[in-house]
């Protein structure tokens, strides 16, 4: 069971996007309940290996691998604005939290699967990561170059079906080339003052795993006991 801070502040983050600004902006207006939360266990509030094979049909496993608890360095792209889109869990969209829990799925398929959830002190905090990440998917990222290893040959993904709201966010990776590429479906959920996050790779349809996981995961973090 997971214990959940719950307190009641007042106003309302209203986020605004724009193509013509580089910078997104977040208004605070009220008076309007709204709540905080904080797991005393983040990490059992992640998506289980057995709730991820209900969502995806996927036999997906930790390995072993422990949680993280620490965002990701922000990818290297070109152009250098799209890391975001890559990797969510990066120190420009969710690294000024308070709180961050990750984990990595995967599978003998090539199937891979992060689920994550980042929480703030501050609710406005929490709606700038969307904001942030917003501003990524409306910038020109539909083709997109990662700098692989050393050594090694650049990968090429485009962005597509990228939807953009006040608390939820969704996008489409494909890398390109092959005859079955793989898709990496992603999906990011602000709520309160958390951020749920999750995407899942795969050459498989699966345009609405994503969402199922981030949702699933938001309910676990924000449920009182």
């Amino acid at each position: 069971m997971v214990a959940v801070i719950a307190a009641v502040v007042t106003g309302l983050a209203i986020m605004h996007r724009s193509k013509s600004s580089s910078t997104p902006a977040v208004t605070v207006v009220g008076p309007m309940k709204r709540e905080y939360f904080m797991p005393d266990d983040p990490a059992a509030t992640l998506a289980t290996a057995a709730e991820l094979k209900e969502i995806t049909q996927l036999d997906l496993a930790t390995n072993g691998a422990k949680p993280v608890t620490t965002a990701e360095p922000d990818r290297k792209t070109v152009p250098p604005d799209c890391g975001a889109a890559m990797s969510v869990n990066s120190k420009y969209v969710v690294g000024d939290s308070s709180q961050i829990v990750g984990q990595q799925y995967t599978d003998n398929a090539g199937n891979i699967a992060w689920v994550g959830l980042a929480f703030w002190d501050r609710q406005e905090d929490a709606w700038m990561s969307t904001a942030r990440l917003g501003a990524a998917l409306m910038t020109s990222c539909s083709h997109v170059v990662l700098p692989d290893t050393p050594g090694a040959a650049n990968s090429t993904w485009s962005i597509t079906d990228d939807k953009a709201s006040l608390d939820h966010s969704s996008w489409t990776v494909t890398r390109e080339g092959g005859d079955k590429p793989m898709k990496c479906y992603n999906h990011y959920f602000v709520n309160a003052n958390v951020g749920a996050m999750a995407s899942l790779c795969t050459s498989n349809n699966s345009t609405d795993a994503a969402k199922k996981i981030s949702d699933l995961m938001m309910d676990k973090a924000t449920k009182k006991h």
